[in-house]
């Protein structure tokens, strides 16, 4: 995500619910990816730490981590523009299915 004005806090850096935003939407692509058949990821819990600053983009990366009878497990990391690691999160997810 390239960040915009309306992206950053008063302080000029991403604002927490940017993050927090990019960290739902990838982390449910990502829980999503376990079935094909699924329309959907709902968020069940999300944790998130916050380590660095973002400035200027947000580069992100999710992994599906285990999966359980309805419930799937994801983590994943959030990047600044210089590679430095900026946030965490872990959540967990149910799939959606069509007719539900």
């Amino acid at each position: 995500l390239q960040l915009r004005p309306e992206h950053l806090n008063s302080w000029g850096s991403a604002h927490g619910g940017v993050i927090l935003g990019v960290f739902d939407i990838l982390m449910g692509l990502s829980a999503k990816s376990i079935d094909v058949k699924a329309s959907g990821a709902i968020t069940i819990e999300l944790k998130t730490n916050f380590l660095r600053t973002v400035n200027h983009a947000i580069n992100a990366c999710a992994r599906a981590t285990r999966c359980g009878r309805t419930l799937i497990f994801v983590e994943a990391e959030i990047f600044n523009g210089d590679g430095q690691l900026a946030a965490k999160a872990s959540g967990t997810f149910k799939l959606k299915y069509p007719g539900e």
